[in-house]
């Protein structure tokens, strides 16, 4: 995922941006001139329907599901090879992970292969960018999905998962779960009191989270309280939160001013050079200096 998957498919995804660049502008300006005509017919009193179609600005995602050959080979085996383990937050995902080989596997009667009935997977993992190309623009009537997109999407959720720790592998020494190693029991009963002192926690925790808590929820309220009057932020019925664009402020003419000055003071000398003259106040902080072999260095 690190070193094949996603830095390939961004690379990819900037290089087709590039190359589209040249249609990019001729589209442009046969906008421009849509817009004029259409600026006009307004201002005739007639307005025309305009028809807009939907662009993918980013590509990113159809270029992951492109290399789909690259995973297909490895990721039948890869929760029966390496056991995970998940908390409440990455367990969905695991179970869609478990999942993919039956995906992988299903073999329909009639093409194409790559697509699977919409039961054999979990619609909830599924989401942003990615349902377009799972489920098609607009879906497909029958409910099919794309075997390959649905992949990648778990695999790509998985791994955000197990970077988090919400997924995670005992097995593991890196990607092992963080609380594995917590103390417990006669462990932790050792050292318990010089830990609380350490870190200035209570015996009993109950009055510091319910603190914690009274504060968390003040500051909800309060925040919730200035939404209705705010225009900058408006919020969908499925809970998400849009913010609209902040405007630049200007730089006054006296930071410009003053930042001009203060470059022109500022010595044109490289960091070697710095690093010399400091040494030549004060001798000694070249035997601060150690060299990689271990040895000791000369000036």
């Amino acid at each position: 995922m690190s070193t094949e998957l996603l830095p390939k498919a961004y690379t990819a995804a900037d290089k087709e941006k590039v190359r589209m660049h040249p249609k990019l502008s001729k589209a442009t300006a046969r906008l421009a001139v849509a817009v004029e005509v259409l600026l006009e017919s307004i201002e005739r009193g007639d307005p025309e329907d305009v028809w807009v179609r939907e662009v993918d600005a980013d590509d990113w995602w159809a270029e992951l599901v492109g290399r789909f050959a690259t995973v297909s080979g490895f990721v039948k085996q890869l929760a029966a090879v390496i056991e995970f383990d998940a908390n409440a937050e990455g367990g969905q995902v695991l179970k869609a992970m478990k999942e993919l080989p039956d995906v992988l596997g299903y073999r329909g009667k009639r093409p194409p292969a790559l697509l699977v009935p919409g039961t054999l997977i979990d619609p909830e993992v599924v989401a942003g960018p990615w349902r377009r190309l799972v489920f098609g623009h607009p879906a497909r009537e029958d409910g099919s999905v794309d075997r390959n997109a649905y992949t990648l999407c778990v695999l790509e959720q998985f791994y955000r998962h197990l970077k988090r720790r919400e997924i995670h592998a005992d097995a593991s020494t890196r990607w092992r779960n963080p609380q594995a190693q917590s103390l417990d029991g006669p462990a932790w009963e050792a050292v318990r009191a010089d830990v609380l002192m350490t870190l200035g926690l209570p015996e009993i925790p109950q009055a510091l989270l319910a603190e914690h808590t009274a504060t968390v929820d003040a500051a909800y309220r309060e925040v919730g309280a200035r939404l209705g009057g705010n225009d900058a932020v408006s919020i969908e019925d499925d809970g998400k939160i849009h913010l609209s664009g902040v405007k630049v402020i200007e730089e006054p003419p006296s930071l410009l001013d003053l930042r001009k000055r203060v470059g022109t003071m500022l010595p044109r000398v490289d960091l070697p050079e710095v690093i010399l003259e400091v040494m030549s106040w004060h001798s000694d902080i070249a035997a601060a200096f150690t060299a990689v072999s271990g040895g000791r260095i000369r000036l």
